[in-house]
């Protein structure tokens, strides 16, 4: 029974990170987070419900688990340096979900790896149908065919359900070499011509996403397909040729090249020679750089043990204004580093580094020997397994510029990715008298109930304590936002005040949003109170500006000089801003 539950969690999550969105709330894409987070959680139960079963010990289970695994002692370490970061962390709460986000995602591989393939075909074929979804759905919204109002429109670049270039083209990535594969592997011309149609629909998708590092990875992706469609070849047939035969795949991997460089040859070239020459006048590649550089104070400062999980956002205005920047910046605060490993070294420091790329290292190790163990088995399983080893290789090198294992849709499906892997590695099964003797002990063990209890009370405070909160309150900043932009400045007031205090830790742009309301009612001192609660959370030179502002209304010259150099040290994100704040600041320091 608990199987069949797991399973449909499982396809559940698959199904429903990249498509759901919900514009009740004021970001539209969290339904995706409480999905992920309210299935995860009953994996996460269910597996410890197994380990019960068997009338063993916790701790010895979790370590005969991790043990005959791929992936289990490396995610182990990797929960323990989070646990661990949470020494230097300014916000334990932080660690604490970033924590149980983990657990989720360890849930997920140690569910699907013993999977039989029946499920993990089905699984597949969920996730292809959604991808499928997504794709006409990111098409039709880039030639215009979209009424739903979102946000913001990218300029056009299309981002499907998932609410950002980016995330898009990271889901795409990984999700690319499994169609290619279902492709070449497919001998029926019908069929065939689909699952082209299908790659070149992903191709162009991710094109029109216009996000160079996506390009690059999905380059190196094609790269490996076609090293790795060598080696089978030459291996099973011993004539590399044969690769060639009976198939348009070579000609697709070629005109999808042609696509993405007719006209982006010079923009991708001029991308990788900016990352190594920071002197350049492209703006998303300076800002990338400008983290990486503030991502490396942090570490300078904490490199054993990190900032914390999930508490850069706190930290990085102060560690931003030690790097010096001659661009003009979104925000003096940012929650990502745009490259993954630069922030797991930042946040959990060279001990969460390094179980962090053994996770990965392990698993690109043990699916190489599986491959070689298939390579001479049927055609359309080694493929299979060659698009899922290729899928999870090109988001690792897409991760260098961009942040898509903390994206729930990418990195849930990756994980399934990991586990669908390993559930293919030959086991030895119980059979005559040990077989008879392991039923007769499972038939003989009966669960105290109070585990039951426990576990469902268990379930039930994360949901309440974590992850419904999170979900609520923003549907609270949606309708604060309502009532501000209609100048319903006492309903604004209510609404954020309510989210405040169902989602604490999250609320840093809302209490930044209730300053401004209560300064627009002119009550100074409550406008001050709640800038500061969005500094405790978030450092923003902006948020230091108006506090500085207020204290300066309040004719409070001693408390708005010190605010205002706060502000300035930090720097604000519009240099008109900038400017009039140093203006402000001479101004001032005049008058003494």
């Amino acid at each position: 029974m608990t199987n069949k539950i797991s399973f449909l969690c499982i396809q559940i999550i698959v199904l429903l990170t990249p498509l759901a969105f919900y514009t009740g709330t004021k970001d539209n894409f969290l339904i995706k987070d409480l999905v992920f987070s309210f299935y995860g959680l009953i994996l996460a139960l269910l597996l410890i419900l197994k380990m019960f079963e068997k009338r063993q010990q916790l701790k010895s289970n979790i370590f005969k688990n991790t043990k005959n695994t791929w992936l289990g002692f490396p995610l182990v370490l990797y929960l323990l340096a989070i646990i661990l970061s949470i020494i230097n962390a300014v916000h334990s709460q932080l660690v604490y979900e970033f924590l149980l986000f983990w657990v989720i995602l360890t849930s997920i591989y140690f569910t699907v790896r013993r999977f039989p393939e029946k499920y993990s075909m089905a699984v597949l074929n969920v996730l292809i149908i959604v991808t499928f979804i997504a794709n006409i759905y990111g098409l039709l919204q880039y030639l215009g065919f979209d009424i739903i109002n979102w946000l913001s429109n990218f300029s056009g670049r299309p981002f499907s359900t998932f609410g950002n270039p980016n995330f898009f083209s990271g889901y795409l990535l990984l999700v690319f070499p499994l169609i290619f594969t279902k492709m070449i592997s497919t001998r029926k011309p019908l069929v065939h011509i689909f699952w082209m149609i299908f790659c070149f629909l992903i191709v162009f998708n991710i094109w029109l996403a216009r996000t160079r590092g996506a390009w690059i990875a999905f380059l190196i992706s094609i790269a490996c397909l076609i090293i790795w469609q060598m080696i089978y070849t030459r291996i099973k047939f011993a004539a590399s040729r044969r690769m060639f035969r009976g198939t348009f795949w070579f000609s697709l991997l070629f005109s999808a090249m042609v696509i993405i460089s007719i006209s982006k040859y010079d923009s991708i070239k001029s991308f990788v020679g900016e990352i190594i020459n920071t002197e350049t006048k492209d703006s998303s590649v300076n800002e990338r750089i400008f983290k990486w550089k503030t991502g490396w104070e942090m570490i300078k400062d904490h490199p054993v043990l990190g900032i914390g999980a999930g508490n850069l956002k706190v930290n990085f205005a102060n560690y931003q204004a030690k790097v010096k920047r001659d661009i003009q910046i979104q925000s003096t605060s940012e929650s990502n580093l745009h490259n993954e490993f630069l922030q797991r070294f930042a946040e959990t420091g060279i001990f969460g580094l390094a179980a962090f790329l053994f996770i990965f290292f392990s698993f690109f190790y043990y699916s190489v020997e599986l491959l070689y163990q298939k390579i001479k088995s049927d055609e359309s399983r080694f493929n299979m397994l060659l698009g899922l080893f290729t899928g999870v290789f090109s988001v690792f090198i897409y991760a260098l510029t961009n942040f898509p294992f903390s994206i729930v849709p990418v990195v849930s499906a990756m994980f399934v990715f990991f586990g669908i892997m390993e559930s293919y590695v030959p086991r030895v099964s119980l059979v005559g008298e040990s077989k008879e003797k392991y039923l007769q002990h499972i038939s003989k063990s009966h669960l105290n109930p109070i585990i039951h209890v426990i576990l469902l009370i268990i379930f039930v405070i994360l949901l309440y304590k974590i992850v419904i909160p999170q979900f609520a309150s923003d549907v609270y900043r949606k309708k604060g936002d309502n009532a501000l932009f209609a100048n319903d400045f006492q309903g604004a007031i209510t609404d954020y005040e309510k989210a405040i205090k169902m989602d604490y830790y999250h609320s840093e742009r809302t209490a930044y949003d209730l300053g401004e309301a209560y300064r627009k009612l002119n009550l100074i001192d409550k406008a001050i109170e709640s800038y500061n609660i969005s500094i405790a959370l978030r450092n923003y030179g902006e948020v230091y500006n108006n506090i500085g502002n207020c204290y300066y209304l309040k004719k409070d010259r001693r408390n708005a000089l010190k605010y205002w150099n706060i502000a300035a040290d930090l720097g604000l994100p519009d240099n008109k801003l900038q400017e009039q704040l140093l203006k402000n600041l001479k101004i001032l320091n005049s008058m003494k």
